[in-house]
């Protein structure tokens, strides 16, 4: 089975700080093709209410319809799957943009084989972090239990452990890096 990746994204910061509120508002939009804003354009604009999208998507409707009069209707339908196309892959982005346009800021990315799980890992890595940035009081009266799976019983993902950069001169054992590329063997 595939994994997907889905962006969350919240909405403007209202003037009172309501955690609950935003955790309700949060969008998870995937990143990658959209099948129905490759099939029903239109209503897939509609429905997440991307206005200024739509008008463009009219305009282009005007401009294959033009293209079908002058050369015919073989190249109108070639340029409009392309379209179709090129508007299935990037919608998603579309949509995002549209969001970002309005206020919602970008808080986090999740990979999950669909939405609900990438919702339920979400919400987990964000309690985790929460309650690690809480300062201990003291010994914690639960005994210590292992943590909570996803919904599959996968084990929890591991936090990779961030390593300091490198100072100083490099001795001969390490290999010279340039950018991401190492340096060629002479």
């Amino acid at each position: 089975m595939s994994v997907k990746v889905f962006i969350a994204l919240a909405p403007p910061e209202p003037e009172i700080p309501d955690p609950e509120w935003e955790a309700e508002q949060l969008v998870f939009i995937k990143d990658g093709f959209s099948i129905p804003g490759f099939l029903i354009p239109l209503l897939w604009l509609f429905w997440h209410r991307m206005w200024l999208p739509l008008l463009g998507y009219l305009a282009y409707l005007v401009a294959i319809s033009a293209v079908e009069l002058s050369a015919g209707q073989l190249v109108s339908t070639i340029i409009a799957t392309g379209c179709a196309i090129l508007f299935g892959l990037e919608a998603n982005n579309l949509r995002r943009w549209s969001l970002t346009a309005k206020g919602w800021r970008t808080v986090g990315e999740v990979i999950g084989r669909n939405q609900d799980e990438a919702e339920f890992l979400y919400f987990r890595d964000r309690a985790n972090r929460s309650a690690a940035a809480k300062p201990e009081t003291g010994k914690s009266a639960e005994p210590d239990r292992p943590a909570e799976r996803a919904p599959d019983n996968r084990p929890p993902v591991q936090q990779r452990q961030q390593r300091p950069p490198v100072s100083g001169p490099q001795t001969d054992d390490e290999p010279r890096i340039f950018g991401l590329f190492p340096e060629a063997e002479r």
